[in-house]
């Protein structure tokens, strides 16, 4: 199940205690919240940190914030 970055963020104890997780500053956690995507330099840091996000789970949040394009 995919959850939004904002729902993971807030499970994993809020922005701040996210990034001290990963390894980033709040503002950079709450860019992302706002976003709605995690960078794909950070995903190391961020998979080390939350388990249950796996490769395939950050791809499929990272396919959500991709706007969709009418032809």
């Amino acid at each position: 199940m995919t959850h939004s970055i904002a729902k993971i963020i807030h499970d994993q104890g809020g922005t701040r205690a996210f990034a001290d997780a990963v390894g980033a500053a709040p503002a950079q956690v709450r860019l992302w919240r706002f976003r709605q995507t995690f960078p794909r330099s950070q995903w190391l840091q961020i998979a080390t940190a939350v388990p249950e996000l796996t490769l395939e789970r950050l791809e499929a949040l990272e396919a959500l914030a991709k706007p969709k394009v009418q032809a």
